[in-house]
């Protein structure tokens, strides 16, 4: 009988939140590599910082896209995206990305609070043209609307993108203050997001798993027949076993009334109540895939309520 060859698969040692995670080098660089959204400047760049340290050399890309395609080809080890934001949402060309790789696994998250400078010099306000990525421009309507109104909007594939090109033109742009810094722009309005607490969450990608904490989340992407009653026959397995769900969202696979599932559950899928509730879960999909299991991101405190709604606005705590 032939021996099949045995080949040694390279670790990278990362420490995150405390914890050490050994996971798979993907790429021929003898330095871990992390690619994520530039250019430099953007909220991706500040969370990787704040995620990894010194720990990865950091790549921009122009694409959330080329990010994630970038980590699936293995040209880099490791990718830092944003998921969602607390006021905008999902952050759909990164779950459209993710769904469509093939390898990838969720090894970690980051959130940050996100506070929007208004970048530009007093010419450029006049001018109203204003440069931005979408989701700044939505963390940010009801300012504009009030500030700027009949501005026109420029949507950029990233902040510092939009901020080095507004610099460019004399123009405004929506930012971070390092991008301020870098692209040489003042700011002529500090914190214009409409809701206080505005944060984003981003995910980190690559190859391999964790190993379970005191304090983990596993990301699922399912399918389902489209049947009265499989959803919530399905989610019950987890609710029988007494574990929370943080998450649940649909997206189109491709057809009107067919959908992919992005499911959060608190644990890790190594704990015996998460697997065992997995193998039951998975029996009712079509199809499954555990996108990862990772330690929670430290979030910073709620200004808000949960539910706090009147009128579709939020309500400060008193």
């Amino acid at each position: 009988m032939t021996e099949r060859p045995q080949f040694n698969k390279e670790i990278i040692q990362l420490e995150i939140y405390g914890e050490n995670i050994s996971l798979i080098k993907s790429s021929s660089s003898k330095e871990v590599e992390c690619s994520f959204l530039g250019p430099n400047g953007t909220y991706t760049e500040q969370a990787t910082l704040d995620l990894l340290g010194n720990q990865a050399t950091l790549l921009p890309l122009n694409r959330i896209t080329e990010v994630v395609e970038a980590v699936e080809e293995k040209k880099v080890d490791l990718g830092l995206v944003p998921i969602e934001n607390s006021t905008e949402g999902n952050v759909v060309e990164t779950i459209r990305s993710i769904i469509r790789s093939k390898n990838l696994t969720i090894v970690g998250e980051k959130v940050i609070p996100i506070h929007h400078m208004l970048l530009g010099s007093e010419k450029a306000f006049s001018k109203k043209i204003v440069r931005s990525h979408p989701q700044a421009i939505g963390q940010c309507t009801n300012w504009l609307k009030e500030n700027l109104p009949g501005a026109e909007v420029i949507t950029h594939n990233s902040t510092s993108e939009a901020v080095k090109t507004a610099a460019e033109h004399d123009e405004l742009g929506i930012g971070s203050s390092l991008a301020g810094e870098i692209y040489q722009i003042p700011i002529l309005k500090e914190n214009i997001e409409d809701l206080k607490g505005n944060t984003t969450r981003f995910w980190l990608i690559g190859r391999g798993e964790t190993n379970p904490t005191d304090s983990d989340k596993t990301m699922l992407l399912f399918s389902l027949k489209n049947r009265v009653g499989l959803l919530k026959n399905s989610l019950a397995v987890f609710a029988d076993r007494n574990i929370n769900m943080t998450k649940i969202d649909s997206f189109p696979i491709g057809a009107l009334d067919e959908y992919y599932f992005l499911l959060a559950i608190d644990g890790h899928k190594k704990d015996p109540k998460i697997a065992d509730a997995l193998s039951d879960f998975q029996q009712t999909c079509l199809k499954v895939r555990n996108l990862g299991s990772f330690h929670k991101s430290p979030t910073p405190d709620k200004y808000f309520a949960p539910n706090a709604l009147t009128d579709g606005w939020l309500e400060p705590q008193t």
